[in-house]
C-alpha cells in the first residue's frame, strides 16, 4: 500500500508546520519557509485546502514540500513523478540551488530527463552507472539498452534516445 505520510486532517499549511516543529526549524522562519516550499511546488493557491481534498498529484507535491521543508542537503525521492507532471522541474529547481537528490524511479525517460547522473542497479548491485550522454559516447550509440537478466527478451529498457 502506498502512503504519502500526510496528515489529511491539517491543510497545505498545517502539514509542513507539523514537521517544522518535529525537525526543529525556528519559529520566526517557519512561515516564510512554509510558502516558499508551497510555491515551488507550486501549491500556494490551495495552501488552506485541507490534504483530504487533494488529488494524488496534489498529495504528491504537498510530500515533496514536506521533504524540504527543513532545507535538507540530501534528498532522497521516491517516484517523485507519480501523479505529478511537473515533479521534473521541480527537482532541477532544487538541483539549482546545490542540493544533492537521490532519484528512485522505473520512469527511465523521467531519469534521463532531471538526472545529471545514472545509475541501474539490479538486486543490489550496480551495474551501470555515468553521465548520460558519457555512456552514450562509451556506448558508441545514439540508444543505450538493457535487458534485465531473467526478463522476456522484449523486456528492454531505453535509458538514453
Amino acid at each position: 500500500m502506498e502512503a504519502d505520510g500526510l496528515y489529511g486532517n491539517l491543510t497545505a499549511l498545517g502539514n509542513p508546520d507539523y514537521y517544522c516543529q518535529i525537525y526543529n526549524v525556528p519559529t520566526d522562519t517557519r512561515k516564510q519557509r512554509i510558502r516558499k516550499v508551497l510555491a515551488a511546488v507550486r501549491l500556494s493557491d490551495n495552501a488552506s485546502d485541507k490534504v483530504t481534498a487533494y488529488s494524488k498529484g496534489k498529495r504528491q507535491k504537498l510530500a515533496m514540500a514536506r521533504a524540504m521543508v527543513h532545507d535538507p542537503d540530501i534528498l532522497i525521492l521516491d517516484e517523485p513523478n507519480s501523479g505529478v507532471d511537473s515533479s521534473g522541474q521541480i527537482i532541477l529547481n532544487l538541483d539549482q540551488s546545490g542540493k544533492t537528490i537521490f532519484v528512485s524511479s522505473h520512469n527511465l525517460d523521467e531519469v534521463q530527463r532531471i538526472c545529471n547522473r545514472t545509475v541501474l542497479i539490479h538486486h543490489g548491485e550496480m551495474r551501470l552507472q555515468g553521465e548520460p550522454l558519457q555512456l552514450q559516447k562509451e556506448m558508441g550509440s545514439d540508444k543505450i539498452i538493457i535487458r534485465i537478466a531473467g526478463a522476456p527478451k522484449e523486456d528492454l529498457f531505453p535509458i538514453i534516445d
